[in-house]
């Protein structure tokens, strides 16, 4: 099962909780933002602040998606697609953040109630 594959926790449930909490977080205060631009006209920089909102709690997590993509965009020739393709992967983060946010729990989920040795 794909299950078997996922490597074992290496921190404690806790610190699995609280990434998930963080990450929650940023989403709430990213919807605020993006509320306040749709409903009362705001400046699109709150946008970019929303993005912002979500790049700090999930910046770890993009990280190691940039890891996991980085030899397929790596291996495209042109430096124009390469500089495009790590910025439409910025701009999935909205997306992403459910998804970082289902590994935590997945792995809060797994992991020991205490920190392993």
């Amino acid at each position: 099962m794909w299950q078997n594959n996922v490597p074992k926790p290496s921190r404690s449930r806790r610190a699995y909780l609280q990434q998930a909490m963080f990450i929650l977080s940023g989403m709430a205060v990213a919807g605020g933002f993006l509320v306040y631009v749709t409903r009362y006209d705001g400046d699109p920089l709150w946008l970019l602040a929303a993005a912002l909102a979500l790049l700090v709690p999930c910046g770890q997590n993009l990280m190691f998606a940039y890891e996991a993509c980085n030899a397929t965009i790596l291996s495209l020739d042109n430096p124009i697609i390469i500089v495009l393709s790590l910025v439409l992967l910025l701009l999935m983060l909205p997306l992403l953040a459910f998804f970082f946010l289902a590994t935590m729990l997945m792995q809060a989920a797994r992991a020991p109630s205490s920190p392993g040795p």
